[in-house]
């Protein structure tokens, strides 16, 4: 049955839905006219005449069809007429005359009239007579359905539909009117608009008659019907109806036509079927045995539109019929009968027709017995199409649907168990071909066509084609099966083309870029084969279209010299002859885009490209083309689709009307195909259109655009039917031959499939955006696991290939991941050293650790899954215990790792753990009871790169860089070599996989290939293998489950290649001994022949040499030695806190058993055994306190101090809260909240709880409350909320948030309630086993009521809306403050607690008649409650929108009063006070105020909220952060600028309380200068607080040019120096004098006296004019003199300053040296800093300069008149070291590179980040420094006297900046994870860090007490921290 659509239900009124009366839409003719019929009291029409062939109309018009038929669905057609003959056409588009129906009585009198009801029917016409009552009005009931049903229309078995296409109502009559419904109305259920005026004292049936046809049994109105009908008419009504249904079809004739339309049926509808119209189940059947013997040569196979229905011989007479065209069909074979057949149930069916023999002349048609003689197999063959070929196939091949199995070997095949195969044959790899590619899943973005289409065969019509990379991929959704289409391409195919039964696929021809000639292959869509490739003389190939009869190849591109070349072939030619004939070509002038031959001409081709639309005519083999006249139209335009649409005339032919095109900016051009002009223009998407489709019917229009949105539209573009927002970029889309369904394929690599009859929406195909990097199978849950470069972990059913679950890490790469072997959990390795498990069944994260901060470079579980080992980059290897919650217990360490290649493995039996060691050519293996080396395998000369153990548990294979397998075998005391297999793979192999029966080996090779080997790697002098194409680059891993069905691949470019496995899937009975036996040293000829008859039994039967349990073997002396030695080492230790013996396996990794099976250890006790694993009995925490002499370390913490910064970016709303009774201000700094002191005491309180990012701070009503809370929960898991005492600033309470997001917090009136507004972010919902696109984006948004006296965490309430809830108020002015507001992007709601605690909402007005939204981009970004005056007689509500306007609201009433815009900017805050409205933009700097009260308006009126007079006051930033009292006067606000203001309003004035930097600027330098105690005043406030190691004031400068001085204690700002347009780089503070010198990005040094902001002058080191070429400063040093200053510039110069007088300023500058490169850093010797320096420069060296003929005991003083000279002391090339592994060379210390300035021209060298380097001279060592590289996390200690690195110290991260304490052996470095960290240089494990709050940290100094650091980071923020001493506590023994 049809589905009605919705606009449909519950019926239709066709002629006011049409207007018939306007006549627009429909034609009259004659005497046609509306009338008053005074009976109905309506107009009526009537149609009178002498000639009903003349007087008629009919809706629609024959002009405006096929077009705009009416296309009505409902069952049920109501009419109501009065006298004479209706003819009722639903009309099909191919008839359009009418014949007048043969041997058919008609009755014709006054009383009788007849009705015809007409329908089409093979060519013939049905007319119905009916009997009418005489002068009533009538409605006939028809059911239209059951009529055709009846008259077989319909084929039983298929889905099938119809639609009411139009109707003609000739003379004479008189109707009121005709409607449509699937709803069965009576007499008392008919609606108003259809029910006819009824009399008070009349009976219906008495004034009016009721007529149902086909009558149904036990009908209500029979009896009433027959009283008013004359008996004679029953008579004649019977014998008409048994006339019809004896007459033959044959000789009925056509009249009206029904179109089979595109909706389905419902099966569960249709009751019953008749016997005689029953749709046979299959037309297949089996030959029976006897026929078999008779025909045994040859069988045949009859395929069914791509499918091979394979039978013995079908009926030896019927031959090979072709139909005429394949793209469409009536008939063909059931497809659900089809899949029955397959699924396991043709076997039954045959064994009940094996017995029928039919004759030569007949045919066995379906179950019930229907024959067919050979004379209707004529008919037949115009409506199927069969194409029989001949195939050699056996009695039991199996039919598939989708897709042939042919290449199956036929027949039993042997297999090879063991070594039982004579060893005279030949070993060959059987079956051939042992696999075969089954399933590709996944489109790669980057290496799709962006095409794809429907099938076209009507059978396969769900059938959609598309590319992956070098496949063209055919995807059938309901069953699930995929058509793989390869031949031999091996690039990307770029454009896909299909139509009827031909597919046209273009790529290059090679994989080279630099062959620019294509190729264009093209296939046979049913076969799924190539049928014939060549190349075009085309550089590029843009379209390719053929013409209707499939005669003509059209293709355009750009030729050899760049031009549009249009080519015009015969297709014919090609398939047929193998032969490329050019019949027409045309060079354009113009860039063609896009080109397709007219659906109605063949000869006619339309282009259209870059401003011009051209139309083309084959003639001659000449292509003359015309162009459309677009005039100033298609000025800039781009025209990408056209479609060519048509008309009929009257003689039914088909004639060209208009031609649509889309452009690249959303239009639709509709050009007139006769006139060449252009009569219309319009926008039908907002963005550029990526598919214009027209359905094949021409009932509709298919428009996509790249934004997402995909609209169906009237076939004329008139109207919109339909618009569906997918979410995604759709790049095309196609509509099926039913009409059914559109298939979209997104620019993701996403195909998904809208369902036009269900009304749903569903993604068939999933794929990661990149390119996927690793997979694994888990066995448990049979899921394949995949990672890809797009952060996504996705989980797929193995069996079907469906994606049944995601994770995602942002900002964290996947690299490894591996699954375990028992239960259902899968590990994930990240690159930032994470690791992740995942359990699959519970698709949750169930535990996550992170050791190294390192990329995880290879994950194995133990195979009892009692271990797992991570490989991390940094060369290191922790094996975690998983029964102990992943806990550590052993790290593998080695010298000179390679970059590259990473690998462990564990034994099948769980013995060992082998891993790639040093330099990828030597092996460890480790037994895994005590984690003990067990073997070391070195093979220099090969490059290992990956190794595996095999499933006997006994082999090691390994696989290297030159593509050799070599096989080691575990023996008693060393890995014995077994053999090697030289070039498995013809270029390097990649990966290998050995299977789980460990009978054959899987290989992937870099030349796109993968290979089976046999595992013994048998065969003649290379081993016996079969190699299998298809990836389209080439394979990067090979995975087999252990059961072998499928092998799975993944390669670049492509998705995951699933492959059916057909060899030997046998487990051995034993498998730890299925291994080859290695053959012993022969020294006998005995022994040899021993060897040789030991040899020949069966592996399967050889035991094993050596027993599980292998022991070390020592004397007994040995032990009693080793134990004598251990009692020695622990005297006079037992003082020292060794621990709970029971503590020494958790504490060293080691069990019970692996210390009892210790020999050396077997009779200590557990205090001698635990001395013996560390050094002088001591624990780790005592190696970290103490030396070895039993000196103590000092240790130390670094906590935070201060913070000078606040958060004022758009992540953050409203982060500032103003106390004004405890006198502080709170603001957030990252994850920070600040509470400063605003009185005279200026102190700083930090409150850290969390660790997101604080997004907005609330104070309680009563006061009494402080609050923060995170928007997201990313580091935390939850958005947090904290609160605090508002007095004491104790914590009390904490509160996780289950959501994404919070998106508003706000506390009630009495600060008893606190109302939470959060949201889920879920785009995907879960529904049974599909995914469903939730229609809002998935968003949930969670409206919750929390009970928050005293700060207690309980829910009263809560609710869920489908919508993003975006803020909330509550209504403080109501007595029950109960009742609050929230608003979404374009709605608003009115909320209230009910006394049942239950939250009760209403909507709120949005006017319907007049618009309030400006504009579709309008949306609500705040609100608030006005404050209500004595004079208001309701409280009324502010709605802000990102639009600049105001709404105004009646809360009480729910009514929208007025708009009113208000600025130029989105809203973003209102207040409201008593006084004033003020208003503040999000992207404004000025602050809008409106008072109220206080002019001649009236103040309780809404309308004069802003007509008072508009007051300003501007900040220096966009408003951020805002506080206001109560009375609204005065407030604190926050600037975009880093700046807190106090503001007042009432002396409209703006005072400056705290300046940071510009957040937008990073911080570029820092100095100290220290402040004597007599010049530092300290008031009586600050005494409490005041320490004399913070008397220092510190200068910052930053990007933005500003250089600010503040106080170190309160962080108070002083003064500043601006330079406008430059950056600060360096500065340089006089430590006795009050100056500072600072550097500039424009080349000058500037001077400045602090105590006077005064600038003393400037000048410039370097400036070369004419290169354009500026050097500046990068580092200042003031010498201890206080007048020379030293520096060193970008460009690799270093200067000295003379400074000769400072006010006024007078200098000397002479040029010491320069390096020829650039400069990063730049340093003094502390000791000596008169006579060393060190540079750090841009290309990875670190270079000493020394003093010439200096005296290190006395430090000479500069002289001016004798500027000193430096000789090059040492040079440092850490970029060779680290590249080398740490291997220095040696070469001689030359002075090449050295130069004076006049001999050298400056070089200037590129800056790379990655070889920055920075060095600092050591304050311990006259000849030591610390240096690092930006490109390891390593520090190096050089001895520069002797020119080595003495000391490798490693970070978890690079490092960034180093700094140096002075008087101590600590060190300071920030990394680039924005962690300090303090080292002690004595003892490496002595060590603090902690974490800043810098999104990246760029620059720290350490000051010259030594106890406090300053960093600044990238957001101009700037944070003091504190070096604590911690106190040591001894332990407890």
């Amino acid at each position: 049955m049809n589905q009605i659509p919705i606009y449909q239900h519950p019926f239709v009124d066709v002629f006011k839905a049409t207007k018939l009366t306007e006549w627009s839409l429909a034609h009259k003719e004659g005497d046609v006219s509306e009338i008053y019929d005074k009976e109905l009291s309506k107009n009526v029409l009537k149609i009178s005449g002498v000639t009903p062939a003349s007087n008629y109309f009919m809706l629609p018009a024959q002009k405006n069809l096929p077009k705009k038929s009416l296309g009505l669905t409902g069952k049920y057609v109501f009419i109501t007429f009065q006298y004479d003959t209706t003819y009722l056409g639903l009309c099909d588009d191919k008839c359009t005359c009418r014949q007048i129906l043969r041997d058919t009585p008609r009755l014709y009198g006054n009383h009788h009239q007849s009705c015809q009801f007409t329908q089409n029917l093979n060519g013939n016409a049905l007319q119905v007579p009916l009997n009418l009552p005489y002068n009533k009005w009538c409605m006939i009931s028809l059911n239209a359905y059951q009529i055709l049903e009846q008259n077989q229309v319909f084929q039983s078995g298929q889905k099938h539909a119809f639609f009411l296409r139009s109707l003609q109502v000739i003379a004479n009559l008189q109707i009121k009117g005709m409607y449509t419904s699937d709803i069965k109305y009576t007499v008392q259920s008919l609606p108003k608009e259809m029910a006819m005026k009824n009399t008070k004292d009349k009976d219906w049936f008495a004034q009016y008659s009721w007529i149902d046809f086909p009558q149904e049994q036990g009908e209500q109105y029979q009896d009433s019907q027959q009283q008013h009908q004359p008996p004679q008419t029953e008579t004649v009504n019977k014998e008409n109806k048994s006339k019809i249904s004896n007459r033959p079809k044959k000789e009925l004739k056509q009249q009206t036509s029904l179109v089979k339309a595109g909706a389905s049926a419902k099966p569960e509808n249709i009751k019953e079927e008749s016997p005689q119209t029953k749709r046979p189940k299959s037309i297949i059947r089996k030959q029976s045995s006897e026929n078999l013997a008779n025909n045994k040569k040859v069988g045949k196979s009859v395929k069914f539109n791509g499918e091979v229905m394979r039978q013995p011989n079908l009926n030896s007479d019927l031959e090979e019929v072709k139909g005429s065209s394949s793209s469409y069909q009536q008939y063909n074979v059931d497809e659900e009968d089809l899949q029955r057949d397959i699924e396991g149930q043709f076997n039954e069916y045959r064994q009940e027709t094996q017995n029928y023999q039919p004759t030569p002349d007949e045919i066995l048609y379906g179950r019930d017995g229907v024959e067919k003689t050979m004379s209707q197999i004529d008919d037949i063959k115009t409506q199927y199409k069969y194409e029989l070929e001949q195939k050699n196939i056996n009695t039991n091949a199996q039919i598939t649907l989708y897709q042939t199995e042919g290449n199956l070997p036929q027949g039993q095949l042997s297999r090879t168990l063991g070594f039982d195969s004579d060893p005279n044959e030949k070993f060959v790899l059987k079956p051939n071909p042992i696999m075969r590619l089954d399933r590709v899943i996944g489109m790669h973005p980057r290496y799709q066509s962006g095409q794809i289409f429907y099938n076209k065969d009507a059978k396969l019509s769900k059938e959609f084609l598309y590319s992956q990379a070098n496949l063209l991929l055919g995807y059938y959704p309901p069953t699930q099966k995929q058509r793989l289409f390869y031949d031999h391409q091996t690039n990307v195919i770029e454009y896909l083309y299909v139509l009827g039964n031909y597919a046209f696929t273009t790529s290059k021809s090679t994989l080279d870029d630099s062959q620019k000639d294509y190729e264009l292959t093209i296939w046979d869509v049913q076969d799924a084969s190539c049928l014939f490739s060549f190349k075009p003389p085309l550089l590029s190939i843009n379209s390719i279209s053929i013409n209707l009869d499939h005669t003509l190849l059209c293709l355009s591109g750009k030729d050899f010299q760049k031009r549009d070349l249009i080519l015009v072939y015969s297709l014919p030619d090609m398939l047929k002859y193998k032969k490329v004939e050019l019949l027409a070509r045309q060079l354009s002038d113009f860039d063609v885009t896009d080109l397709r031959f007219n659906d109605v001409s063949s000869q006619s081709v339309v282009s259209c490209g870059k401003e011009n639309i051209r139309i083309y005519k084959i003639k001659n083999n000449h292509l003359p083309g015309q162009s459309v006249t677009l005039n100033n139209t298609g000025r800039g335009k781009v025209f990408n689709h056209s479609v060519v649409d048509f008309t009929l005339n009257e003689k039914g032919q088909k004639k060209p009307s208009y031609i649509y095109v889309t452009t690249t900016c959303g239009l639709l051009y509709f050009a007139n195909y006769a006139t060449r002009q252009v009569d219309k223009i319009i926008q039908i998407h907002e963005d550029r259109i990526t598919s214009l489709n027209l359905s094949p019917e021409r009932n509709f229009c298919v428009t996509s655009s790249i934004n997402g949105i995909l609209r169906i539209w009237s076939p004329d573009f008139s109207r919109l039917i339909s618009e569906v927002n997918t979410q995604q970029q759709i790049v095309d889309c196609d509509v099926n031959a039913t009409q059914k369904e559109i298939v979209v394929l997104s620019q993701q690599g996403q195909v998904s499939v809208l369902d036009l009859e269900q009304s749903t929406f569903n993604v068939i195909l999933r794929s990661h955006q990149e390119n996927i990097t690793d997979l694994c199978y888990n066995q448990a849950t049979q899921k394949l696991v995949t990672i890809a470069l797009d952060s996504y972990i996705k989980i797929w059913n193995a069996e079907t290939m469906d994606l049944e679950n995601e994770f995602t890490a942002p900002n964290d790469i996947p690299i490894k991941i591996t699954s375990s072997h028992l239960d259902c959990t899968v590990a994930v390795g990240f690159k930032s050293g994470f690791v992740r498990i995942f359990d699959l069944q519970q698709s949750k994260l169930t535990a996550e650790t992170m050791i190294y901060e390192s990329p995880v470079m290879d994950i194995q579980y133990s195979p009892d899954n009692s271990f797992m080992g991570i490989f991390y980059k940094s060369s290191k290897i922790v094996v975690f215990n998983i029964e102990k919650g992943y806990q550590p217990i052993k790290t593998i360490d080695y010298d000179f790792p390679n970059d590259n290649y990473f690998s462990l493995t564990f034994s099948p039996d769980g013995k060992y753990l082998a891993n790639i060691s040093s330099n990828a050519n030597n092996i460890t293996v480790w037994e895994t009871k005590n984690f003990s080396l067990k073997y070391h395998l070195d093979i220099t000369g090969d490059i290992i790169q990956k190794i595996k153990f095999a499933p006997n548990s006994r082999d090691l294979v390994l696989l290297t860089t030159s593509s050799k397998l070599k096989f080691y075998r575990t023996t008693f005391n060393e890995l014995q070599f077994m053999k090697e297999s030289y070039g498995v793979t013809d270029m390097e192999c990649l990966d290998f996989e050995i299977s789980a029966n460990n009978k054959f080996i899987f290989v992937a090779g870099r030349e796109g290939i993968i290979k089976v080997y046999d595992y013994f790697m048998r065969g003649d002098v290379i081993a016996s293998c079969q190699a299998f194409l298809g990836h389209f680059k080439y394979p990067i891993k090979v995975i087999a489950q252990n059961d072998l069905r499928f092998v799975y691949s993944i390669g670049e470019g492509n998705g995951v290649y699933r492959w059916m496995f057909n060899g030997d899937k046998e487990m051995p009975i034993e498998i730890f001994k299925y291994f080859e036996e290695l053959k012993p040293k022969q020294k006998t000829i005995n022994n040899s022949i021993n060897t040789n008859a030991k040899s020949q039994k069966n592996a399967g039967e050889q035991e094993p040499i050596f027993s599980d349990e292998e022991l070390m073997r020592v004397t007994q002396q040995q032990i009693q030695d080793y134990q004598q030695m251990l009692q020695q080492n622990t005297q006079g230790l037992n003082e020292i806190g060794i621990g709970n013996d029971n503590d020494l396996a958790r504490d060293y990794g080691m069990t019970g058993a692996s210390l009892t099976n210790n020999p050396f250890v077997q009779g200590l006790t557990q205090k001698q055994i635990k001395t013996t694993t560390t050094p002088y009995g001591l624990t780790q925490q005592s190696l970290i306190q103490y030396n070895k002499s039993g000196y103590r370390f000092e240790q130390y913490d670094i906590e935070l101090k201060k913070v000078l910064s606040c958060s004022t970016d758009t992540t953050i709303k409203n982060n500032l809260v103003w106390n004004k009774e405890q006198r502080y201000i709170c603001y957030s700094s990252q994850n920070i909240v600040i509470v400063e002191d605003i009185s005279q005491e200026k102190t700083q309180r930090l409150l850290k709880e969390g660790n997101d990012k604080i997004f907005q701070i609330k104070l309680s009503p009563n006061g009494r409350t402080l609050l923060a809370f995170s928007k997201f929960g990313n580091l935390d898991g939850f958005p947090m909320i904290y609160v605090w005492d508002a007095a004491t600033l104790k914590k009390i309470n904490q509160i996780a948030i289950n959501d994404s997001e919070i998106m508003a917090l706000e506390f009630s009136a009495h600060s008893n309630m606190l109302l939470v507004v959060s949201r889920s972010s879920n785009n995907i919902f879960s529904t049974g086993d599909k995914n469903v696109q939730n229609q809002n984006e998935g968003v949930i948004s969670t409206i919750s009521v929390w009970d928050f006296l005293e700060g207690h965490k309980d829910i009263l309430c809560k609710s869920q809306l489908p919508i993003t809830v975006l803020d909330g108020r509550w209504n403080y002015y109501l007595p029950e403050s109960n009742e609050f507001v929230t608003i979404s992007d374009r709605k608003y709601h009115y909320w209230k607690i009910s006394n049942t605690l239950n939250l009760q909402y209403q909507e709120g007005d949005i006017p319907k008649k007049k618009d309030p939204f400006s504009s579709k981009e309008d949306k609500f970004t705040s609100l608030e409650f006005v404050v209500p005056t004595p004079e208001q007689i309701s409280c009324y509500l502010l709605i802000g929108l990102n639009t600049g306007y105001v709404w105004v609201l009646d809360s009480r009433a729910n009514q929208f009063i007025y708009t009113v815009k208000v600025i130029d900017s989105s809203i973003r805050h209102i207040i409201t006070t008593y006084s004033r409205i003020i208003i503040e933009g999000n992207q404004d700097t000025i602050i809008h105020c409106w008072p109220q009260g206080q002019g001649d308006f009236n103040a309780g009126d809404p309308q004069s909220f802003f007509l008072d007079k508009e007051q300003n006051l501007t900040l220096d930033g966009f408003p951020r952060g805002v506080c206001y009292e109560e009375s609204g006067n005065e407030c604190m606000i926050s600037s975009s600028s880093g700046t807190i203001w106090f503001m007042s309003w009432t002396e409209m004035a703006t005072v400056k309380l705290k300046s940071c930097h510009n957040p937008q600027y990073q911080i570029n330098s820092f100095d100290y200068k220290y402040i004597p105690p007599n010049q530092i005043q300290i008031i009586q406030e600050q005494s409490d607080f005041y320490q004399f190691d913070q008397n220092y004031m510190i200068a910052s400068s930053g990007k933005d040019g500003i250089i600010k001085l503040w106080n170190m204690f309160d962080c108070e700002f002083q003064l500043q120096f601006i330079v406008p347009k430059e950056e600060c780089v360096a500065i340089a503070m006089h430590q006795f004098k009050p100056y500072m010198v600072s550097s500039f990005t424009d080349g000058f040094i500037r001077f400045f006296e602090v105590n006077k902001s005064k600038n003393l002058g400037r000048c410039q080191i370097y400036s070369d004019q004419e290169k354009s070429i500026t050097d500046h400063l990068i580092s200042l040093r003031i010498l201890p003199s206080g007048n020379h200053i030293l520096g060193a510039s970008k460009h690799g110069q270093i200067v000295l300053i003379f400074v000769q007088q400072w006010d006024p300023l007078a200098i000397k500058i002479e040029q010491l040296a320069s390096v020829n490169t650039s400069i990063n850093s730049f340093d003094v010797s502390n000791l000596e800093p008169y006579n060393k320096w060190l540079i750090g420069t841009a290309n990875g060296k670190l270079i000493v300069y020394n003093r010439k003929d200096f005296n290190s005991f006395q430090q000479e003083i500069f002289d001016e008149e004798n500027p000193p000279k430096f000789n090059f002391m040492d040079s440092f090339n850490t970029l060779d070291y680290v590249d080398n592994n740490f291997t220095e060379s040696k070469r001689c210390n030359t002075l090449d590179h050295y130069y004076s300035i006049s001999k050298r021209n400056m070089v200037y060298n590129e800056v790379q980040e990655a070889n920055l380097c920075e060095g600092i001279f050591s304050n311990m060592d006259l000849t030591i420094y610390l240096g690092f590289i930006k490109k390891c996390n390593y520090i190096f200690m050089r001895n520069f006297e002797l020119h080595q690195v003495i000391k490798k110290i490693e970070l978890m991260s690079q490092p960034v900046a180093l700094g140096i304490t002075p008087n101590s052996p600590f060190f300071i470095v920030l990394q680039a994870d924005s962690i300090i960290k303090m080292i002690d240089l004595v003892n490496e494990q002595n060590t603090s860090e902690v974490k800043t709050l810098h999104e990246e940290a760029k620059i720290m100094r350490i000051c010259p007490n030594g106890k406090y650091i300053i960093t600044g980071g990238d957001k101009g923020d700037i944070c003091v921290w504190n070096i604590k001493r911690k106190d040591f506590e001894p332990e407890q023994s």
